[in-house]
């Protein structure tokens, strides 16, 4: 008897005890003993294999990077990423290492013989308005549409051996258009530095998409440092400790914001804190570009916010067509984190996974913040017999979830 007979053995002695219908699949659900997890990029992080001890192997999970070192421009950053802080660097790392660069480029661009003034960046990161204007680096061309959004190939990653790759399975969308070029040796920049703000978790729960996020900004800002800054002059970065928590990142926006020398700002990382700073940084006219908040209305209602990477309805809808065109499975069950980011992804595959003929058998909601024990809600899930588990979350509580879905024997 294979594992999924003994699943559905299993499901079916306790409907009969319960009286609980049994959902799902036949004989063998039309996908084999075990289900996939498949998860949204909050999951991409070496941490999430780390925690899951072996339950992760296997998992799909969508990101804007992976270290490709079919591309040079990858592989010099990841080579001078992993030499000063031994490490490879994340897709985030990556994300803020190329909003540092536009920003800087932006306020080049803008400050003419004078200092830089925050509505002249602004303008300059609005006129990068296509590929040949935009920022070209390590994830791709950075360039923006009129709502400050920026539209950038998915990546499909897969935990194979332990290590994050890029999965042979990937649809259209997944190539890398980065070609950026390495950086040369040149004089190092004097004078008064050009201050930078960049606001992330960097203590708490999500201290390690934190510290993911400072290496990348400090490796790039000592590049441009040390080939001449900007226009001569250094940047300097003033961090700002959001802990990934919305009223905190309101608070880092009014500090930011008090500041006559801060002309932009790279962060937030989080949707929600994101949401919360953002009017506070369109009150004072600073720019800011965010290297990780996907929420839809990230963006909105402000002249002054833009980010670097694609939004939840493109990964929602992408992750949706993976399942159904690449995997080829029907049954899908959802765990997903009660805040902005999971809320939304989770909205947006739903929509697109019925549209494509997925059966979804279940939403599961959790709080990551609340939620300590997922064994009930993965029993839930169990009795499902979900072809694949989709996690729109963060790493931490897809790690819990996917040992816990192999302690249950839905994933091997």
């Amino acid at each position: 008897m294979t594992r999924r007979e003994l699943l559905i053995a299993s499901a079916l002695l306790v409907s009969a005890l319960t009286g609980c219908p049994v959902e799902g699949g036949g004989k063998d659900g039309g996908g084999g003993d075990y289900a996939k997890i498949v998860g949204g990029d909050g999951v991409f992080s070496p941490d999430y294999v780390r925690l899951a001890e072996g339950a992760a192997e296997g998992s799909f999970i969508i990101t804007p990077y992976v270290n490709d070192v079919e591309s040079p421009a990858i592989k010099a950053f990841s080579e001078s990423f992993n030499k000063k802080f031994s490490t490879d660097p994340d897709a985030w790392a990556a994300l803020t290492y190329d909003a540092v660069g536009t920003m800087a480029k932006a306020i080049e661009t803008s400050m003419g013989d004078g200092n830089p003034e925050r509505k002249a960046v602004r303008d300059a990161l609005a006129a990068m308005s296509d590929a040949e204007s935009g920022y070209n680096g390590v994830t791709g061309v950075t360039y923006f549409d009129e709502n400050g959004d920026c539209k950038k190939p998915a990546i499909i990653a897969e935990v194979k051996q332990g290590k994050l790759v890029k999965a042979a399975l990937q649809l259209s969308e997944g190539k890398s258009d980065a070609t950026a070029a390495a950086v040369e040796g040149g004089q190092a920049a004097a004078g008064e530095p050009i201050v930078i703000g960049v606001a992330g978790p960097f203590t708490g729960q999500l201290q390690k998409f934190g510290e993911m996020i400072k290496n990348g900004a400090t490796l790039k800002m000592e590049e441009l440092n040390a080939n001449g800054g900007i226009k001569g002059r250094p940047i300097q970065i003033k961090w700002g400790d959001d802990e990934g928590n919305n009223s905190k990142a309101a608070n880092v926006a009014n500090d930011f914001s008090a500041d006559p020398a801060l002309v932009g700002v790279v962060g937030h990382f989080n949707s929600t804190c994101s949401l919360a700073a953002k009017p506070v940084y369109k009150n004072a006219g600073i720019p800011a570009i965010s290297p990780g908040s996907t929420n839809v209305k990230v963006c909105e209602g402000s002249d002054f916010y833009f980010r670097n990477l694609y939004r939840d309805d493109f990964q929602g809808y992408i992750i949706a067509d993976f399942v159904a065109e690449k995997l080829k499975n029907k049954k899908v069950v959802v765990f997903y984190d009660n805040d902005d980011y999971g809320t939304g992804l989770k909205n947006f595959f739903v929509e697109r996974a019925k549209a494509k003929g997925l059966e979804v058998l279940e939403t599961i909601e959790y709080n990551r913040e609340s939620t300590t024990d997922y064994t009930p809600l993965v029993t839930k899930a169990k009795f499902k017999l979900p072809e694949v588990i989709f996690v729109a979350g963060l790493y931490n509580e897809a790690a819990l979830i996917a040992k816990a879905c192999k302690k249950a024997g839905i994933t091997n």
